[in-house]
């Protein structure tokens, strides 16, 4: 008789009175995910919707400061995935992004244009291993750079290679560039040469 697979535990999110959640990034192997709210006022977690990524978790919206009522748990709608979330209260945007990764992700990042979408992403990181991150193109060839951003990634991401790179850098902030190698629709008349470029926070898990 084949041995009965045990669930997962769910996972915990707590967000603090800076609206602040702890972890600030976080691995998921396909359990729900529940959300405290201990800010002192109504909040919503809002899931930033990317161009590549299905959604893979549903928003929170008015979710009290109050208990019982201050925690909602969502499941994760994909084997693989990773998503950004942000926290709002009272219409205004107060914090994030935040990564959850579901599986083994990636988060997606799409070029067009030498323009990123999402501008700015998240993903989680712990000492022992990091998030996945993968940068499409849509158009023409992209370099991304420079080296001290590549080399945060095994193996180094330096272009737009519709492949998954594994964090093996620092927590932090860091801004990468996004050069055009080959001509083609490229901003600025389709100009070898043309620059773009983004940002990826690191998150500790």
């Amino acid at each position: 008789m084949a041995a009965r697979a045990i669930p997962f535990t769910a996972q915990y999110i707590t967000i603090d009175s800076g609206f602040v959640p702890s972890p600030l990034g976080d691995f998921n192997q396909g359990q729900d995910v529940t959300f405290t709210n201990n800010s002192g006022a109504t909040i919503d977690i809002k899931f930033a919707p990317n161009p590549i990524t299905p959604t893979v978790f549903t928003d929170i919206l008015g979710l009290s400061p109050t208990a019982p009522n201050n925690t909602a748990t969502r499941t994760p709608q994909v084997t693989n995935g990773s998503v950004n979330y942000y926290v709002w209260s009272g219409g205004v945007q107060k914090s994030g992004p935040y990564p959850i990764q579901v599986g083994t992700g990636p988060m997606f990042v799409q070029i067009t244009n030498s323009i990123a979408t999402p501008e700015e992403v998240a993903i989680p990181h712990t000492a022992v291993g990091g998030g996945t991150l993968q940068m499409v193109s849509t158009d023409v060839p992209y370099d991304i750079g420079p080296p001290s951003f590549s080399n945060m990634f095994n193996k180094p991401l330096t272009k737009a290679d519709n492949t998954s790179h594994t964090n093996i850098g620092s927590v932090g902030s860091f801004d990468y560039t996004i050069t055009a190698s080959a001509p083609g629709r490229a901003m600025g008349g389709g100009k070898v040469g043309v620059m773009g470029g983004g940002r990826v926070i690191i998150h500790p898990s």
